[in-house]
């Protein structure tokens, strides 16, 4: 059985009942921004045109699209925002930088151990930290997936001989 706390973040405003797109377009030009980052999910990123449909509406106050995160990337990137508004901008973007060099899986699980943590002071520095501590994957050069290189090249022969005929 799973036990624990989830704290809401804090919920300004509702809109509903326009596409998000115009709705979220409305309110960059409401309040007056220049630019705005996106936190999606996958699955809306995969499943729907709702990015696109947002890439259009935005135009170029569009700053960045972060979709393909993990749930306790973007969880982590709620709180620090809620914490240190503006100034925490740095560092979300830098914990998005490290995702992509060392995979949503891995920076996830690090956001998901600052989380348990209690959000230290410098979240960035403690997944960086994390990351940087943690045994790399090694590619190994026989696995029971990968067949032999010699099948590969007797196939591709086999298609190109077959394609020229």
């Amino acid at each position: 059985m799973l036990s624990g706390v989830y704290r809401f973040p804090a919920m300004k405003d509702v809109i509903f009942g326009r596409p998000f797109a115009e709705a979220l377009a409305q309110e960059v030009d409401r309040i007056d921004a220049r630019a705005v980052f996106v936190l999606a999910s996958g699955t809306l990123a995969r499943t729907t045109d709702t990015i696109e449909r947002l890439r259009k509406a935005l135009g170029n106050r569009l700053a960045g699209l972060c979709a393909k995160i993990g749930a306790h990337i973007g969880t982590l990137a709620e709180r620090m925002y809620e914490r240190g508004g503006q100034r925490e901008i740095r560092r979300i973007l830098g914990i998005m930088s490290l995702a992509r060099q060392h995979g949503a899986a891995l920076a996830d699980d690090a956001c998901a151990a600052a989380l348990d943590s209690g959000i230290p002071a410098n979240p960035y520095r403690f997944v960086r930290l994390w990351l940087e501590r943690k045994t790399p994957l090694t590619l190994r050069q026989v696995d029971p997936i990968i067949r032999q290189l010699t099948l590969y090249r007797d196939f591709i022969d086999q298609k190109t001989q077959e394609n020229q005929e």
